[in-house]
């Protein structure tokens, strides 16, 4: 290239940049709103080779390990696919984020990422169907969320026989043969580790090869450990050494391949009581670690390292692999191997003779070592496996719930009336909707005769406002009657002496509510989560809230038990079918004015009690109210409080918010513990305190849920 064509090329470079740059801005500025059909005009004139390039540059940065540029490329990309409604550019751009945060080991935003990118993918024959399915199941594999990871990889699987795409097939297999080992189904594993080299061998494809060989090998150590059989160990180690041999012949340079193999060579070794060979196979997996910062898998190399030396009664080395190996349990955020690492602890310490830190460590380990595997996921393991037997059904049926009432179709009272106006508004607002989006699309077209007739541009973009006013006062409206629904001011004021509620919908109608009520001396509370938000979430709020005040004020039902179970069966009976569960998530309380009791429900969503500077995590339900695959009785839980303790009821659109510097979600524990740190200010300045704080972690980003707040003092 001579040195006048890279000047060319630079200032074209810079000059598309800059307009790039000022376009994401302008997005931003307008909540990624298209503000006028000038500006739609600019943005037709990008070239998709550009959003190309900008992905382009994502996976660069990303392989150079520069996050923020890569991050930054990637962003920029997606939100230029978004204004030029360019689908692949959305979903590569989607498919590269999600990359940088898997490769960090960052797995819960690695997840949202790859989610959002694979909605849009409707040929499941295209390559970045599999590379997406496959990619998520992992991800949940390394947070040792077994359910999920067994989903994703069932429906690689399923797609890879229907296409016939030999690798595919082989790399499904592999992957199904994986979560059958880790719940310990050794012998049906085998079977598809067994497809995976047979497939491998058929293409001469020697990666296949060494990935079948690598998990018989784990396959027959972990029998060995079982039955404590040295035949099972040379097994074992026979597979090993056919791994060994083929991966010298792989030409791809993946270092996982190697740290993998010496950290099971060494596992085999170590459980042969051959400590030396053992420890050098570790040795060599943590320096090929370190070189290529490979840390999935660090924290069971680290872990078996420790492990030796707490045998050999080497508590000096013990104590040096402790610290890291934990670090990267942490890291790895998998439960199998914080469980493995508070083992070590709890033997180190009893080693040194240390019972009380001992005894904490072996706590720390149960509570890690029973959430990996409990019957209930076991049982949906196996619903899940069914989905790749073709040649079985399911056969889960759901025994019939026994209809208490039939529908009342005489009653026609004051919230039958509100809902059914409410959904002829919101019938209209959709038919409204329909026609001004389908006029947008016409103008679209009629865009490239107007680019130079400015005067023409004004008056299609007035037309435009004036068509999103009508719209924006017709779901205004709808507002108007779901909060004519909420609990009012006065009624609460009446019943608690000090409280806040932080209401924030995603849209101009939300699936959050709150909402009292008083009947027989008792006064109601609830806080609740909708299936949906927007219109929809908010036509079932309608819906959800009719039933609460049904259940109390028609059917005298007074304990909050049994209005859940009512509404669950109205929802049921309503409007649930096999395909659609719609119904809520949350909490109802009871206050009994005459004796003071307190008494709650709580479906999914759990209440929150700080009480002498602790939070506490109030017993929940896990089920829904609707159908769910849980349909037990909901229990009936009372609450024993003191004075200056503070009640706190929430949905989860504070928690799943996606915001920070990395795009990460907020999580529970971060906002039950700034919750602590407010809990002694006033209700007003909580309130404040947690709007200023959502606003700033959601910085840029788009609000994903309905957020609902409600704070209590005793």
């Amino acid at each position: 290239m001579t040195q006048e064509i890279k000047m060319i090329f630079v200032k074209k470079y810079w000059l598309v940049l800059i307009i790039l740059l000022s376009a994401c801005a302008n997005s931003f500025s307008q909540n990624k709103k298209v503000d006028s059909v000038y500006r739609r005009l600019q943005v037709e004139k990008i070239d998709t080779s550009i959003i190309k390039s900008h992905i382009y540059l994502c996976y660069t940065f990303n392989k150079l390990e520069l996050f923020d540029s890569a991050y930054f490329h990637g962003q920029l990309a997606n939100t230029l696919s978004v204004a030029k409604k360019y689908d692949k550019g959305y979903i590569n751009s989607l498919r590269r984020i999600g990359d940088l945060f898997f490769d960090r080991s960052e797995f819960d935003s690695s997840i949202y990422y790859h989610k959002k990118a694979l909605l849009k993918v409707n040929d499941k024959t295209n390559v970045v169907y599999f590379d997406l399915v496959n990619i998520l199941g992992n991800s949940y594999f390394y947070i040792g969320d077994y359910i999920n990871a067994y989903d994703y990889f069932s429906r690689y699987l399923q797609q890879a026989e229907i296409s016939g795409n030999d690798k595919q097939k082989a790399k499904g297999n592999s992957n199904v043969g994986v979560i059958l080992k880790e719940q310990k189904k050794y012998d049906e594993a085998l079977l598809y580790f067994n497809k995976t080299i047979q497939i491998g061998i058929s293409i001469n494809d020697f990666k296949t090869q060494f990935v079948g060989y690598s998990n018989k090998g784990n396959i027959y150590n972990e029998k060995a450990k079982l039955k404590n059989n040295k035949y099972l160990n040379q097994l074992a180690i026979d597979n090993y050494i056919k791994a060994q041999q083929v991966i010298s012949k792989i030409e791809d340079g993946d270092y996982r391949n190697p740290i993998m193999l010496y950290a099971n060579m060494g596992n085999v070794y170590a459980d042969l009581n051959q400590y030396d060979k053992a420890i050098e196979y570790f040795s060599e997996a943590i320096m090929l670690v370190k070189e290529n910062e490979f840390f999935p898998q660090a924290a069971l190399i680290y872990n078996n390292l420790t492990g030796i030396y707490l045998d050999l009664n080497d508590l000096k080395m013990a104590e040096k692999y402790l610290k890291e190996a934990n670090d990267y349990s942490i890291k790895s955020q998998s439960s199998d191997d914080l469980a493995q690492s508070y083992q070590n602890y709890a033997r180190y310490y009893e080693l040194k003779g240390d019972f009380a830190n001992a005894f904490k460590s072996y706590k720390l380990y149960k509570s890690y070592n029973d959430s990996t595997f409990n019957t209930e996921n076991t049982e949906r393991l196996k619903e899940l496996q069914l989905k790749i037997e073709f040649e079985k059904k399911e056969s889960i049926k759901q025994a019939e719930q026994d209809k208490k009432d039939a529908v009342a179709q005489e009653e026609k009272n004051k919230q039958r009336i509100v809902i059914l106006a409410i959904s002829i508004v919101l019938f209209l607002v959709v038919i409204l909707a329909f026609f001004i989006f389908n006029g947008l699309k016409k103008q679209r077209l009629a865009n490239k005769i107007i680019s130079e007739q400015k005067e023409e541009v004004h008056k299609q973009k007035s037309i435009i406002e004036e068509h999103q006013k009508e719209m924006v006062d017709s779901i205004n409206y709808a507002k108007k009657i779901q909060y004519a629904l909420l609990a009012q001011e006065d009624l609460l004021k009446k019943n608690l002496s000090s409280y806040f509620i932080l209401f924030n919908p995603k849209d101009i109608v939300s699936g959050d509510f709150y909402w009292a009520a008083e009947h027989n001396d008792k006064f109601y509370l609830a806080c609740c989560d909708s299936t949906g938000h927007g219109v929809p979430g908010a036509f079932m709020s309608l819906l959800n809230m009719g039933f609460l005040s049904e259940a109390i004020k028609e059917k005298n039902i007074e304990h909050p038990h049994e209005i859940f179970n009512y509404v669950r069966l109205r929802l049921i009976n309503s409007i649930s079918s096999e395909e659609q569960k719609d119904g809520m998530d949350g909490i109802i309380i009871c206050i009994d004015k005459k004796s003071n009791e307190i008494t709650y429900a709580a479906a999914n969503n759990e209440p929150i009690l700080i009480s002498n500077n602790q939070v506490i995590e109030l017993p929940k339900d896990k089920m829904p109210v609707g159908k769910g695959e849980r349909m037990e009785s909901f229990k009936l839980q009372s609450l024993s409080l003191q004075e200056g303790d503070v009640l706190y009821l929430y949905t989860d659109g504070y928690a799943d918010q996606f915001g920070g510097p990395k795009g990460k979600k907020f999580k529970y524990k971060q906002l039950n513990d700034l919750l602590l740190a407010n809990s002694k200010k006033s209700m007003n300045d909580q309130s404040n305190l947690l709007v200023n704080e959502f606003d700033k972690w959601k910085g840029n980003l788009e609000q994903v849920d309905d957020v609902c707040v409600i704070g209590i003092r005793i």
